[in-house]
């Protein structure tokens, strides 16, 4: 069936009604929602909208994070014959500005930290993503005449600062990109209903057009289930791909290169590599049924439901996808630009040369001008850049789009790229970063008489490296440190270089020659950009050792990027989990002057299998609890604050013996006892815990001394662990390092309505009397949004205090508070002392039990 506009998508959710559609997380909660949940939020949001004036041709801002309130979003205003002006999370309040000058908006929906300052600014209506639950209908809602030739979106280009261009897409360009995909799938549905649904992990922003035609509409094509990440981190990203059992990866090329960076680490922390090596070598040309046998410890690292990548943004480094071709996974990667909606090729990793992009996509006609530029012409094609007649005539003409890129077609119609005309970085993440901008902004700077930009080929990268005309006296490292605070995170520059000569090289019209300054950049001296000087430093002993890693100014990939430096360098692996806020410079030279294998954090997801909670339950009832009601009289108070309150929530708890946990089980119901699981310190166990790399630098310094019963340790102590966790399903919770994994457990943990037990106070107090409690209890109430029960402990000091071996019988008393929970008012300081206030206010029976 001809479709008209992208709206009559929401139509085809019917289809696949039942299954699920987006996977989308709040702080570290899970929220799935189903193709009938995304249809009914898009039509009760599309209602809002009419009720709100906003109609055909109207424009509405989209500004947020990849998540299923953006997809809503989106449809609900494509729904209303409005167009979408999508743009980047981590966009500046200028460039937005710039943007809302530009377009004049009705609407700008956007993630809460915009909605106060966009409304201030600009004097716009304002809608908050996290509000658009709230809207749903159950009922058909008819949407305005949508013809193919109006616009649905203008997608921004992210590399101009000073003169960003609005790319027009209609729904024609953007329809003619899918509908060779539809007709494939329509053509094999019995099997594709059969196959799917798929999981894909998407990494990519949605304000991509590459984002949004593979996490968007390729999965609801296919009904399939796309789960999102904005932790791009390798060892997060394994994390996710194994714990939602992935199939498919939506990245950009950075991404795959840390992935492959990480794994060769990991291999070499192992000492595995030299095998690895020599399987890579031998095996290359097995088939592929055969080749993954030999590799299957990667494949058991990333997870065996994981076998495929999807790939775009930026060229694909050949030495990166030869990486992952020869340990069997599967590349598709595209060519294309914003421009062209955004396809224009496609590889098939069965079918095309390896060196191409792939053949040309249905529908489109190219062409290579006498000069080598590679000439678009088809329905994806856009109508042109927004109020900029001048630029819309500079690559359009007759119908062909000047792509700004050279490249050849074979006899077999493989496209391949050979270099660029127009003078654009596009860096390994996607981004387009216009030269002329950055030069712009370093000669206006004190100290610079002419600047050039170019993109530096680095480890099968591209670079922003600036070469530079310095007055006498000039020190480039200020400079450079100047304009990037004026710069977007990815126009960021990396390198420069000072040109010694008098002048650039030029042209006859005193153009600088860029081909030639790239050619001899390599023979002038080559500096570090501030933000990798300082990292490059911190080995060094040049960085104070209480100086905070989140203090050193770099944005999460970079740092991801650096630490992977550092393991190519060292040959050790350093899991990035490992790198939370409080982790200081020294503790991270201690870190690598003590590498390991950096396994993940294992979390005890078995403790949860049903056949384990009934052997559990039948232990505890017969054994344990009897046991240890012997020596613990426990009197309950305030009971009916937490009956009826809700599936689940955080038990915050003094902790005065290490038999707390079983005081606050031996309180509560069967019923809610039986989904209590205690947050366990890894201190107890760290002689275990010291094989994952996850304890403090000081224990395992200790645990270091003792080598020659190290093993013997490890296995006592994983023995005496896993009991715990069986009798009472504990799980690990570090104390200043490796936070994440644990955070996401606790998630887990309340996605399946169980009850968190903490201790905030981290220790068993020596004393008996409360320690001040510790800030990560808010950071969980933050991001988890479920209620805090103040709980409060008397007795248990008496009972089994530190040190002593044998419990002895005492009178115990449990006082359960009122529920706290998180709110705008709050911070992490003022959370954390009203929840230790209660428990305080409890144990001096304060408070109405």
């Amino acid at each position: 069936m001809v479709k008209n506009g992208l709206h009559e998508y929401i139509e085809h959710m019917l289809r696949w009604e039942q299954r699920t559609y987006l996977v989308g997380y709040r702080g570290y909660r899970k929220r799935e929602w189903s193709f009938r949940d995304i249809r009914e939020h898009i039509l009760g949001l599309s209602l809002h909208l009419s009720e709100s004036h906003i109609g055909k041709g109207d424009r509405v801002v989209l500004i947020g994070r990849s998540s299923p309130e953006w997809v809503v979003a989106f449809f609900a205003i494509l729904h209303r014959g409005a167009i979408a002006i999508p743009l980047d999370p981590g966009s500046s309040q200028e460039f937005v500005s710039g943007i809302v000058q530009k377009t004049s908006p009705s609407l700008i929906i956007c993630d809460t930290p915009w909605d106060e300052t966009s409304q201030a600014d600009t004097g716009i209506r304002t809608l908050s993503l996290t509000s658009i639950e709230e809207y749903r209908s159950f009922q058909p809602l008819e949407s305005p005449p949508i013809l193919p030739d109006d616009i649905a979106e203008i997608v921004f280009t992210s590399g101009t600062t000073s003169n960003p261009k609005g790319v027009v897409l209609t729904h024609r360009n953007i329809l003619s990109n899918l509908k060779p995909l539809e007709e494939g799938i329509e053509k094999r549905l019995k099997l594709v209903q059969f196959l799917t649904p798929f999981r894909l992990l998407c990494s990519v922003p949605f304000s991509h057009m590459f984002g949004q035609v593979t996490g968007i509409f390729l999965p609801l094509l296919i009904g399939s289930t796309v789960h999102f990440t904005h932790d791009t981190g390798p060892a997060s990203l394994i994390r996710a791909i194994r714990r939602n059992r992935i199939l498919t990866l939506i990245a950009v090329p950075r991404i795959l290169k840390l992935l492959a960076e990480h794994v060769q680490s990991e291999l070499v922390a192992r000492g595995k590599m030299d095998g690895f090596k020599h399987r890579w070598e031998r095996w290359v040309k097995l088939p592929y049924p055969i080749r993954v046998l030999f590799f299957l410890d990667v494949h058991l690292m990333l997870g065996l439901h994981f076998w495929s990548f999807i790939v775009g943004g930026a060229a694909l480094d050949p030495d990166t996808h030869e990486f992952w071709r020869r340990l069997v996974f599967s590349v598709f990667q595209g060519y294309g630009l914003t421009e062209s909606a955004p396809m224009v090729t496609m590889f098939n990793p069965f079918r095309h040369s390896r060196t191409s992009v792939g053949k040309l996509f249905p529908g489109q006609e190219i062409r290579i001008a006498p000069d080598g530029e590679i000439l678009i012409r088809g329905e994806n094609v856009m109508a042109g850049y927004w109020d900029d007649p001048d630029a819309t005539s500079a690559v359009l003409k007759d119908g062909w789009l000047k792509t700004g890129d050279i490249g050849e077609i074979d006899k077999q119609g493989h496209v391949y790229i050979k270099g660029r005309k127009k003078d654009m970085i596009v860096t390994s993440d996607g981004h387009n970063v216009y030269a002329e901008d950055l030069e712009k902004i370093l000669n206006r700077l004190e100290g610079v008489r002419e600047a050039a930009v170019i993109g530096l080929k680095e480890g099968g990268q591209e670079r922003i490296h600036a070469v530079l005309l310095l007055e006498q006296g000039a020190v480039p490292e200020s400079i450079i440190r100047r304009a990037n605070e004026q710069l977007l995170p990815y126009q960021k520059i990396r390198g420069y270089t000072v040109w010694e000569e008098t002048d650039f090289p030029r042209t006859p019209t005193l153009k600088v020659r860029k081909h030639e300054i790239l050619s001899r950049v390599g023979r002038h001296g080559q500096g570090q950009a501030p933000e990798e000087a300082r990292i490059a430093q911190l080995l060094s002993g040049s960085q104070e050792d209480d100086k905070l890693l989140q203090d050193l100014g770099m944005s999460s990939l970079d740092v991801v990027e650096t630490i992977g430096e550092i393991e190519n360098k060292y040959s050790i692996s350093i899991d990035e989990t490992m790198l939370g806020p409080e982790v200081t410079v020294g503790q991270m030279r201690e870190l690598v002057a003590h590498p390991q294998a950096s396994r993940p954090l294992p979390m005890p997801r078995w403790a949860r299998w049903k056949l384990t909670r009934l052997f559990r339950g039948l232990v505890r009832g017969l054994l344990v609890f009897p046991f240890f009601r012997f020596f613990c009289m426990v009197r309950v108070f305030g009971l009916e604050n937490i009956k009826g309150k809700g599936k689940s929530g955080i038990l915050a708890a003094n902790h005065t013996s290490d038999l707390d946990p079983l005081a606050v089980l031996l309180s509560l119901p069967y019923h809610t006892r039986r989904l209590v699981t205690p947050a366990m310190g890894l201190n107890r166990f760290h002689p275990y815990f010291v094989r994952y790399g996850h304890v403090s630098v000081e224990e395992r310094t200790q645990a270091d001394r003792t080598r020659t019963l190290r093993h013997l340790r490890q296995g006592l102590y994983g023995l005496a662990y896993l009991i715990i966790t069986f009798l009472f399903q504990t799980f690990p919770f570090p104390q200043g390092t490796a936070y994440r994994a644990s955070f996401e457990y606790i998630g887990e943990l309340l996605d399946d309505d169980c009850w968190i037990l903490l201790f905030p106070e981290g220790t068993v107090s020596v004393t008996g009397h409360t320690q001040p409690f510790r800030g990560g209890l808010a950071v969980i109430a933050e991001k988890t949004r479920v209620p805090v029960y103040p709980v409060a402990i008397r007795g248990m000091y008496k009972v089994l205090p530190p040190g002593r071996k044998w419990p002895r019988r005492n009178r115990v008393d449990v006082y359960f508070g009122q529920p706290i929970l998180y709110s705008k008012s709050d911070n992490q300081v003022s959370f954390t002392e009203k929840v230790e206030k209660s428990v305080k206010e409890l144990l001096e029976g304060k408070e109405a039990r």
